[in-house]
């Protein structure tokens, strides 16, 4: 072959032309699937905030969008071959979900165990997305505005609830498809990151987000949830911390405002949540939580029984309805994780939570805090709620994943400019020759 092209000269020079061509248009093809799949994963984490159903046999919107996204990212990747090396969070999700799924053969409950089974590989498919595709500050800032827009949908929604009297629970509104809880443990979230946004955003921006803020505050006050409303003060108290080069005039006088507003949203909200609100302390100091304290006790007792294997995903209720006469969820990630997966899944996903704050740890003071904190509401929630298999808690960390990646590649492009430098200066050049 070689010494046919030698004989017809133009054939090499051919043969590379249409090479090169081929090779741009599989880039061009690669970048223009990559860019729709952003487009497509930015609906993906708006809809996270939102529960609307679309076909039968497809579910949410949410699930539809990643699908999408999934489906254009992998393209992505199999058209250049090119992907982000995976970290040891990776690695520990994927041990989380083997640890959930093979819990299937021996479940108390096989039906919820396999579809359990098949969210967690759904989220970390969604994992592996937002880390694949998330690889700029700008990226990054754009899926933590999506979540803080899409609040405003169930936001919006409980409050028309509240104007027309439909209730979720006793004196309770939420969206629809909502608990009360998780949606006001979701908009907690929203809230640490809609004042990140906003202290870098131009004056009229701010106001929108302090208008996201005052709204998804109010809805939280009418869900009465009172592990949303412990998590929301969390999240106002990121306000003094939530940029490095903050001025401290400009801390405090966004201190002052968040205090006006959560007065007037306290006098605005109906009697009832007030008073629900204000039962919290004789509730943790002498009330048994709501009924959460019998569930852990049950769900301890199943544990000792099923110490290394578990009852299998999703099949705490199951579990606990011979003693608590009904079926109940954990009310508590952790123990949720200890009762159904065992110990194995209890070190998996507290080896993979211990990493992401140690990464959080290490991060910039401005890229610290705002994860911090996210951490403490999410910590907030998780106390009193089931959230392991709850697509916000998988963004939470696949974020914190992405915002780690961002910073060494930051870090090593410093590092590859200063040798540059080094390399390039006249004394190093005249020391060579």
């Amino acid at each position: 072959m070689a010494a046919f092209r030698r004989m017809v000269p133009g054939l090499s020079a051919n043969t590379s032309a249409s090479r090169e061509v081929l090779r741009r248009e599989i880039s061009l093809v690669a970048s223009l699937l990559r860019q729709c799949s952003c487009v497509v994963l930015w609906f993906f984490v708006f809809s996270v905030a939102c529960s609307v159903e679309v076909i039968n046999g497809i579910g949410t919107v949410g699930k539809l969008c990643g699908l999408i996204a999934f489906a254009l990212g992998f393209c992505a990747v199999l058209s250049t071959g090119h992907y982000r090396r995976l970290t040891l969070v990776h690695v520990f999700m994927a041990w989380f979900v083997f640890q959930e799924a093979i819990t299937c053969f021996w479940s108390m409950d096989p039906f919820a165990t396999v579809e359990t089974s098949i969210t967690f590989v759904q989220l970390l498919g969604s994992a592996w997305l937002v880390w694949e595709l998330t690889d700029s500050q700008q990226r990054l800032k754009n899926l933590l505005n999506a979540l803080v827009i899409g609040t405003i949908v169930p936001s919006l929604y409980t409050i028309a609830n509240y104007s027309t009297n439909r209730q979720f629970a006793w004196e309770r509104y939420s969206g629809a498809g909502f608990d009360v809880n998780d949606l006001g443990v979701l908009l907690a979230i929203s809230i640490v990151w809609s004042i990140h946004l906003m202290s870098r955003a131009a004056k009229w921006t701010a106001l929108l987000y302090w208008a996201q803020i005052g709204v998804v505050s109010f809805t939280i006050l009418l869900t009465a949830s009172r592990t949303a409303t412990i998590a929301a003060l969390v999240a106002l108290a990121y306000i003094p911390f939530s940029s490095g080069q903050v001025i401290a005039r400009k801390a405090v006088a966004y201190a002052v405002v968040a205090v006006a507003l959560v007065g007037v949203l306290w006098i605005s909200a109906p009697a009832s949540s007030r008073i629900r609100l204000l039962s919290i302390v004789p509730e943790v100091v002498n009330g048994d939580l709501s009924g959460r304290t019998p569930v852990w006790k049950s769900g301890l007792k199943q544990f000792e029984s099923h110490t290394f294997v578990g009852v299998g995903a999703g099949a705490f209720g199951k579990s606990v309805q011979e003693s608590m006469k009904d079926e109940f969820v954990a009310h508590n990630t952790f123990l949720s994780v200890l009762v159904e997966g065992g110990i194995g899944c209890l070190c998996a996903f507290g080896s993979l939570c211990v990493l992401l704050l140690r990464w959080v740890l290490r991060m910039p003071s401005e890229q610290r805090n705002l994860w911090l904190f996210t951490v403490a509401v999410w910590m907030v929630g998780a106390s009193t709620l089931t959230l392991e298999h709850h697509k916000i808690t998988w963004l939470v960390f696949s974020l914190i994943t992405a915002q780690a990646g961002i910073l060494r590649k930051y870090k090593d492009c410093e590092h590859h400019s200063r040798v540059s430098d080094l390399v390039h200066h006249p004394a190093f050049v005249g020391a060579r020759g």
